[in-house]
């Protein structure tokens, strides 16, 4: 289910980030191995991505979309504790 949810213009390309480190999701000496977006349904587009281990942010640039439409960007992560993680987010295009 997703965790918060925001509104972007089709034309806009933005970011967005998942803290991993809010709420006590990882221990403070827990890193992310690996962090994987997913995007449903089709029509934004992923324009890049990234993790940092100090902060616990997953970042997701995204662009396009269709107007009136919502899409759900699911983060998934692995950690060194052995852990899989998901957290999703809702995106919803609207023209401003």
């Amino acid at each position: 289910m997703p965790q918060a949810s925001y509104t972007k213009d089709p034309a806009e390309i933005l970011d967005y980030v998942i803290n991993w480190r809010e709420k006590d999701y990882l221990e403070d000496d827990e890193d992310i191995n690996t962090s994987a977006w997913e995007i449903s349904p089709s029509g934004l587009s992923k324009v890049t991505d990234g993790y940092e281990n100090v902060s616990g942010k997953c970042t997701i640039w995204v662009s396009g979309g269709s107007g009136q439409q919502s899409y759900t960007c699911t983060n998934t992560i692995t950690t060194d504790k052995g852990r899989t993680c998901v957290r999703a987010i809702t995106i919803r295009v609207a023209d401003r």
